[in-house]
């Protein structure tokens, strides 16, 4: 093969892994964000739960 055959098919090889790498780099950005997302929502949940067994045991000290 010649040097000139070669260096073109590196520059191939270079350019569809630097595509993949970006590919990738997206995906794990939205997938951070996503679970960023469901944090949020976990926190949240948490929170109402409290909420609602902090409004049942209200009700259940005012009927007593």
């Amino acid at each position: 093969m010649r040097i000139s055959m070669i260096l073109k098919l590196m520059c191939v090889i270079f350019l569809l892994l630097s595509v993949l790498n970006g590919i990738s780099v997206y995906f794990l950005q939205k997938d951070i964000k996503q679970e960023r997302l469901s944090l949020q929502k976990q926190s949240e949940f948490k929170q109402l739960g409290i909420d609602l067994a902090n409004a049942s045991d209200y009700l259940t000290n005012e009927r007593s």
